[in-house]
């Protein structure tokens, strides 16, 4: 998706992501073929590294798998997301099935912001005897142990291994809220097996899948039973020892975080290492969650430990997707006291703790004006991406309509999260203002145009008109629009291309991109007169204009030359604004590309028909397969492939896209009067078409299997 939506009764097995309920299915799983459709294929890709303090997010929406379910898409006209992926680190895919396998179009959109993905392993309610199953393993392979000596099994460890290994997500998630059986050997003992066991399953993620990440929930002690410490302490540090870190409980004090450094340095660990968890839901979390969850957050913060937030897209369900941009915005960036809504009273969690933590007051955190929001509280800037080149078309992963190269291919709702972009990392909600003219240059998302997706960034000029006609400063008003801060390395040179449409009718309107480079450490921008510029106007009033930067004509010999700040440069004859506010432009897209000469060849090959089913004589199913390259080829400096679009007919009717190398086709009706083909166009990573190929459909009748 964008896919035209089917029905089950047709469809009963389309493309869904979804769990493992039992060890048992963990037991048996293999990959077969539907699985393939679920497997990540936009790389993680690369942040400059920063020290301190990281921001995780558990995910947990209505018990999970809901607007996330099918994997081409839905026709949501709106999505529960995650527009402020440039503050996380990690994020958490979580739910109460036993084995949480992370959508893969989160994944996906996880990847292209920079942002590892998570499942989750979970154990709950009364289960203890799956417990015991996960660290001893099945019972007949057991016994065949390699080791006769060791009184647990590393069995299951290695299935989620090769679980995330074939998905492509980075790292699990160990929540374990049952204790062990009293039998046959004491809890104490098969609590420090376990320890092995998280050692064993830390150690091999790490050799599997470099980078990975494994997670302990503070839970289960020591002792072999369920007790929430809310803080780093002996009776859950050997379980952080053995992996990468620890989400600690939501019910903390004041003074924990500082306690819990001292003890992770003294195991020579760092206390980024600990993170605090908040529900955002509130159920006693200390700093009481929702807009709160800033307070907990700074506390945090300041004491050199992690935050973990846990049901962030409380600002969606809760208030039944109302206004959930603004919400978002509020939860994240803060605002003044009277923008927030009032809250309805919050659901308790039934067993409430012995001393629960009281909610620090907004005023003594904010003063009485302004709330913080988690950005601001968290204390880090925004993650900076790093890499060779850049691109976003400002998608949200949902819209309205659908629009590929300017053109509206697709006019009804769809959601489809793997199509969310790169959005800014820089502040841009706020005007920029010009004291002089009385005028402000405004940007927002907008869902009723896109160059490719469902949204662009929409640029309005307002101005107070409380005194009409005195702005003796009136004139040419440059407004420099920082959208990223980046680092994207242009040592040999690039090519900067900006996709724009004009709305309003003036001679006065320029645009051009906003670039502030470094150059081995030292800031500047370049001299105009170098640039080597081209515009061309294309289909639907969009215009592309492209600067082409050559090394000698930036750099000289210097060693390192990298893109610091893009955005938007914006020239207006304010004379010319007569209303209170006027829609200057649609921004479509924005992107940094190394100067290549390279040729993208045999990008689709072996295209064929899997899984075909017929309806009846003018309905069918069918999987299209090809083989293709969805990662960067580094040696030629080729980007590889972003996504595909499906076609079908003489018309070209829009059918979907898809991020990975098939795409299912779902009670297709076919015009028997004539001879129609599939038509599969690849676009790469910088939203570039690269091929197009034919595929006839399938004889009638014909089953493949």
């Amino acid at each position: 998706m964008p896919s035209r939506p089917v029905p089950d009764t047709f469809e009963p097995d389309q493309p869904r992501s979804q769990p493992l309920q039992s060890f048992e299915e963990l037991k048996n799983w293999q990959p077969g073929k539907n699985d393939a459709f679920n497997v990540a294929t936009v790389p993680l890709q690369p942040r400059v590294n920063q020290s301190g303090p990281r921001l995780l997010v558990a995910h947990d929406m209505a018990g999970g798998y809901k607007e996330d379910l099918y994997i081409q898409g839905s026709n949501y006209q709106t999505i529960y997301n995650s527009q402020y992926l440039h503050y996380v680190d990690t994020f958490i895919y979580f739910s109460h099935s036993r084995v949480a396998i992370p959508p893969v179009n989160w994944t996906n959109t996880c990847h292209r912001n920079g942002v590892k993905m998570l499942g989750t392993l979970i154990v709950e309610g009364d289960a203890e005897s799956e417990l015991e199953k996960l660290l001893h393993g099945p019972p007949a392979l057991f016994e065949d142990a390699d080791d006769p000596m060791r009184l647990w099994s590393p069995f299951f460890a290695d299935k989620l291994v090769e679980v995330a290994k074939y998905y492509k997500f980075d790292g699990w998630l160990m929540n374990i809220e049952v204790p062990f059986y009293m039998l046959p050997t004491p809890p104490p003992c098969k609590s420090r097996d376990f320890v092995l066991f998280i050692q064993y399953f830390t150690e091999k993620m790490h050799a599997e899948i470099p980078g990975s990440v494994v997670l302990w929930y503070d839970s289960l002690t020591m002792v072999g039973e369920v007790d929430w410490q809310n803080r780093l302490t002996p009776l859950n540090e050997p379980f952080f020892e053995a992996c990468d870190g620890i989400f600690l409980n939501y019910w903390w004090k004041e003074s924990y975080p500082d306690e819990s450094v001292r003890l992770a340095e003294r195991r020579g660990r760092n206390g980024a290492d600990v993170y605090f968890g908040t529900d955002v839901w509130g159920r006693h979390t200390f700093g009481g969650g929702g807009f709160r969850s800033a307070n907990a957050v700074e506390v945090a913060s300041l004491a050199g430990t992690s935050s973990a937030l846990f049901a962030p897209a409380w600002t969606y369900e809760f208030f039944e997707k109302q206004q959930f941009d603004k919400l978002e915005e509020l939860f994240w960036l803060g605002g003044p006291q009277d923008a927030y809504p009032e809250e309805p009273k919050k659901p308790e969690k039934p067993e409430k703790p012995e001393d629960p933590p009281s909610p620090k007051p907004d005023e003594k955190m904010y003063g009485s004006d302004r709330k913080k929001g988690i950005a601001e509280a968290f204390g880090v800037t925004a993650r900076i991406p790093q890499g060779t080149s850049f691109a976003t078309w400002f998608d949200r992963g949902y819209g309205s309509a659908f629009y590929l190269n300017g053109n509206q291919v697709m006019a009804s709702p769809w959601s489809q999260l793997s199509h969310q972009g790169i959005l800014p990392n820089v502040n841009y909600r706020t005007p920029f203002a010009d004291k002089e003219s009385s005028t402000a240059l405004g940007c927002s998302m907008s869902d009723t145009d896109a160059y490719i997706g469902g949204t662009c960034l929409l640029l309005r000029l307002t101005r107070d008109l409380a005194q009409p006609g005195q702005y003796p400063h009136d004139g040419t008003i440059h407004y420099n629009i920082p959208l990223y801060q980046l680092a994207i390395d242009i040592s040999e040179g690039c090519s900067i291309q900006l996709i724009y449409k004009p709305l309003a009718q003036s001679n006065s309107l320029k645009i051009q991109p906003y670039c502030e480079f470094s150059l081995d450490g030292l800031s500047f921008q370049a001299n105009e007169s170098q640039w080597q510029k081209e515009s061309i106007t294309v289909d639907n009033g969009w215009t592309v204009l492209t600067i082409n930067l050559s090394r000698p004509a930036l750099s000289g010999a210097a060693t390192r030359l990298t893109v610091k700040h893009l955005g938007l440069s914006v020239a207006f004859d304010t004379s010319e604004l007569k209303e209170s506010g006027l829609d200057l432009m649609r921004i479509g897209y924005l992107g940094v590309a190394p100067l290549s000469k390279q040729e993208h060849l045999n990008v689709l090959t072996n295209l064929r028909w899997e899984e075909v089913r017929w309806q009846d004589a003018s309905h069918f199913s069918g999987t299209i397969a090809w083989d293709t390259l969805f990662t960067a080829d580094t040696d030629n400096n080729l980007p590889g492939i972003g996504f595909v679009a499906i076609y079908y007919g003489v018309n070209r009717f829009f059918l979907g896209t898809a991020f990975t190398s098939m795409y299912r086709l779902s009670g297709m009706e076919i015009d028997a009067s004539t001879q129609s083909n599939v038509y599969i166009e690849a676009y790469d990573v910088l939203g570039k078409v690269i091929a197009t190929e034919t595929l006839m459909l399938p004889a009638k009748n014909m089953h493949l299997s």
